[in-house]
């Protein structure tokens, strides 16, 4: 990192911002930031957002590419088809049965 103020610099921008990004842009607002820094970049961004560098490293390749799907084009996926958590019925395929069973029919109630 070359001084302190800068850090803070960042820190005082990503805290402005933060709540307004998706994890996409989180990747790509680190990655610009890092690419600014130059050396060390990528570690700093690490250390003031809490994002991984594998993560950072990623949007550095994503902004050199320029891999951005067309706005035009729809929905625009965040994350890789079948990424994120699995579904919980999935995973335990009696959890419902089982949750049912907890519950009496008569006390359950109508939403």
């Amino acid at each position: 990192m070359k001084t302190k103020a800068m850090e803070n610099d960042i820190k005082s921008r990503y805290e402005a911002i933060r709540w307004t990004l998706d994890e996409r842009m989180h990747r790509l607002w680190a990655a610009a930031e890092a690419r600014v820094l130059g050396h060390g970049g990528v570690t700093a961004l690490s250390g003031i957002t809490g994002l991984s560098r594998i993560v950072i490293r990623r949007g550095i390749k994503e902004l050199e590419a320029q891999a951005f799907p067309a706005p035009e084009s729809g929905v625009q996926r965040i994350r890789k088809p079948g990424a994120g958590p699995k579904i919980l019925t999935e995973k335990f395929p009696t959890l419902l049965a089982d949750l049912e069973s907890l519950v009496d029919p008569e006390t359950r109630g109508d939403p």
